[in-house]
């Protein structure tokens, strides 16, 4: 079998990237013949295999482009590399053949999502985020604080000021998003695959009736250790961009509420405001990966605040992995992975008292201890490590080439 997988990026930038990278090196490591094309940068040493060859475009990251006109204009479509990547497919047998499109919103444009679908092969796209329906990605308002209610594409779609950046770089965007909804109408279906359910339902009703649905859980490159022993830690920590919309601020009050102590790893736009309102609150780059698990290791309880509807939270995951009771908001995808008070503790988004209740309730190590030790254990039970996840897309291929090969399953072809 032969797989062509695309992002964006040839280096780690990112957790889509990340899935991209892992699952090529995966793949290959089960005998599938690999080709990984990529627009920016140098390729990682992940991919670095028998099994895998590289194609890389060297087209350059839109937002490093000085020349705003032109930075639009290859955001929206770029030509080059969809008619790269259709001299590229010529070359493979269609019926032995699977393109998979991780990443195009910062090089490729949906350009070469129109490639893949008239290339006649069976291809797919990675649920990493929501720019096949929303031109923001994210399905937020910014402007009102919430998960978005309007229909992607619609008057008042077009008109909300909803785009953190400016109104200029939201009709870019509407402009790209009208060429990914002709592009997904090119030719043959697409298969979505979703990280979670939670995401899948929310991409289905926006999507075309004949797009393929599966889950598969995204790929966790984190080795299998003893547990933490949370009951021995005292801070309670969050991962990820300093911004409003990860719910940092909600965070900082419902912890002077609960009086637990805080610890922030990353940065971002809110940072000066949480250093003024949680002053005994310590703050750390994001690094190295060691680093990170490291703050992991030594929390109490990971937060994930998150106001945005997210298909999937890498770093939550991580810390369920490593045994570290996780406290997520119940819109996003960790809906689907914490069971409230086993595994994790689900809290309202936006909602300080239903966060700071959750907090109380881990600052007692007995009940954090065995939140920890049943979050450890259902993960272990059936990991998404890159063995693991290799072996369930690689499944997913085959059926899409079955599907391909016979119409008969092409039709009975059932959602999941």
């Amino acid at each position: 079998m032969n797989v062509v997988i695309l992002s964006d990026y040839g280096h780690l930038n990112g957790a889509a990237t990340k899935v991209a990278l892992l699952s090529a090196r995966g793949l290959a490591e089960l005998g599938c013949a690999v080709t990984y094309v990529h627009a920016v940068g140098r390729a990682s040493p992940l991919l670095d295999h028998p099994n895998i060859r590289l194609h890389d475009l060297t087209i350059g990251d839109v937002w490093r482009e000085p020349n705003p006109v032109k930075a639009a204009l290859r955001g929206i479509w770029n030509p080059r590399a969809g008619a790269a990547l259709a001299d590229l497919l010529a070359g493979f047998p269609p019926r032995d053949t699977v393109v998979h499109i991780h990443q195009f919103t910062r090089a490729l444009s949906p350009s070469v999502l129109a490639a893949a679908a008239r290339s006649g092969m069976p291809w797919a796209v990675t649920l990493h985020d929501y720019f096949l329906m929303c031109p923001t990605g994210m399905y937020y308002d910014d402007s009102r604080g919430h998960v978005c209610d309007r229909q992607p594409l619609s008057a008042a779609c077009a008109l909300s000021a909803c785009d953190k950046t400016s109104a200029l770089h939201k009709t870019v965007r509407l402009l790209r998003q009208f060429a990914a909804a002709r592009a997904l109408a090119a030719g043959t279906p697409m298969t979505l695959v979703s990280p979670s359910g939670y995401g899948r339902d929310m991409a289905r009703p926006f999507l075309p009736a004949d797009t393929r649905h599966v889950v598969v859980p995204n790929v966790v490159d984190i080795e299998r250790a003893p547990r933490a022993q949370v009951a021995r830690n005292r801070r309670f920590v969050f991962l990820g961009r300093l911004t409003r919309d990860k719910g940092v601020l909600v965070l900082a009050e419902a912890a002077r509420r609960a009086g637990v102590e805080l610890a922030f790893v990353g940065a971002g736009a809110e940072e000066a405001v949480l250093r003024a309102r949680c002053p005994d609150a310590a703050f750390f780059p994001w690094t190295t990966r060691a680093e990170v698990i490291g703050h992991m290791d030594a929390a109490r309880a990971v937060i994930f605040a998150s106001l945005l509807p997210e298909p999937y939270g890498m770093s939550a995951v991580e810390a369920i992995a490593r045994g570290v009771p996780l406290v997520a908001t119940a819109t996003g995808a960790m809906a689907d992975t914490v069971v409230h008070g086993e595994n994790g503790l689900l809290v309202e988004p936006g909602d300080v008292e239903s966060l700071a209740r959750a907090l109380t309730l881990l600052k007692d190590p007995a009940t954090a201890d065995r939140i920890g030790r049943e979050a450890w254990e259902r993960y272990w039970s059936d990991p998404s490590n890159p063995q693991r996840h290799a072996e369930r897309i690689a499944a997913v291929y085959r059926s899409m080439l079955a599907a391909r090969r016979s119409p008969d399953l092409a039709r009975a072809w059932a959602p999941v």
